[in-house]
């Protein structure tokens, strides 16, 4: 089975959940998941709503949170 690019991309998510991640890292994380087709990005909880904005209204990329991390 020879995969496309696209599909490659359909298995990806990124996520900007670095306590030092700023808006302009979210922006940048959305716009590369939607240049490439990513199959979902992740922000902090406190960036969630500002992230949902940013994304709009794109039906091929999701939106997932963090919900708690390993220590």
């Amino acid at each position: 089975m020879k995969l496309k690019s696209n599909d490659i991309a359909r298995m990806i998510d990124i996520s900007a959940v670095q306590a030092d991640s700023t808006q302009n890292d979210i922006r940048a994380m959305i716009e590369c998941a939607i240049k490439y087709n990513c199959f979902a990005i992740f922000a902090l909880p406190g960036q969630t709503l500002f992230t949902k904005q940013l994304l709009g209204n794109n039906k091929n990329v999701n939106l997932g949170g963090e919900i708690g991390r390993a220590v």
